[in-house]
């Protein structure tokens, strides 16, 4: 698996620019059993700090908290978000580039 992480890195370099919405959908839905796994092999911390942020103004309040994430990718945001908050303290919906990613993001609570 340190293959894809390789991988992964070598092609989003070489790709990633100059790419037009439907090229850069069709890499991510090629990347999405990969992602999660690919991102935590990098160190990508930006789930976490991102639900830290939200959470820090959100945590004890009696509301549920909406929330919509514009490239939601596989959830991995909402997931943090879930993990801090609990499924009763928020509701997650979310909208992908990549129809590949969004199923995955649905399993974690989206």
């Amino acid at each position: 698996e340190a293959d894809a992480a390789g991988q992964w890195k070598d092609k989003l370099a070489s790709l990633h620019t100059g790419m037009d919405t439907d090229q850069t959908a069709n890499l991510y839905d090629e990347w999405a059993a990969d992602y999660d796994d690919v991102l935590a092999k990098w160190g990508y911390q930006v789930p976490n700090i991102t639900a830290n942020l939200f959470n820090k103004h959100y945590r004890g309040t009696t509301q549920t908290a909406n929330v919509f994430d514009l490239g939601c990718g596989t959830g991995l945001v909402g997931k943090e978000i879930i993990k801090n908050l609990g499924e009763e303290g928020v509701k997650m919906y979310g909208s992908d580039l990549s129809p590949g990613q969004f199923p995955m993001a649905k399993d974690k609570g989206y």
